[in-house]
């Protein structure tokens, strides 16, 4: 599961990095939201498992 968070949290930190390299146009403002809510969506996920495995890893 930890392994699996720190995959999650990489994709939330390439998420981040297309959103912020994305121009800022009335075209891709829904685009730029979507990348913004999938990437807090996978570092909460990152941190949920993360957290998981290292309460019940032993």
């Amino acid at each position: 599961m930890f392994g699996f968070g720190l995959l999650l949290a990489l994709l939330g930190a390439g998420l981040v990095i297309v959103w912020t390299q994305s121009p800022r146009t009335p075209e891709t403002e829904e685009t730029r939201y979507l990348l913004k809510s999938c990437a807090v969506a996978a570092f909460a996920l990152a941190w949920f498992f993360v957290v998981l495995s290292l309460l019940f890893g032993a």
